[in-house]
């Protein structure tokens, strides 16, 4: 007579086990935000000239005023009215 004398093994399911990164992620994106909205909010505003780069119709007329041909909004996210001589 063959007995079996081991028990029914069970078979036991390894869950890994949810890493902090998630959480270090959320919090640094929070953080970023925060830091972002800060520098909005505390940043000097910047001096838009003559118009631009919100209303550029009023460029030219200001440099015609001051005796130059035509303007034009330009430099750095067109914020700059440039007045052209020729």
């Amino acid at each position: 007579m063959c007995t079996n004398n081991s028990s029914p093994s069970s078979t036991s399911v390894v869950v890994p086990r949810r890493s902090s990164s998630s959480s270090k992620t959320k919090t640094f994106l929070l953080g970023t935000a925060i830091a972002l909205l800060a520098l909005a909010v505390l940043a000097p505003p910047v001096a838009a000239d003559y118009g631009c780069p919100f209303f550029p119709d009023d460029c030219p007329v200001n440099c015609k005023r001051f005796g130059f041909k035509d303007g034009i909004c330009g430099g750095w996210a067109r914020l700059k009215c440039q007045c052209n001589p020729y």
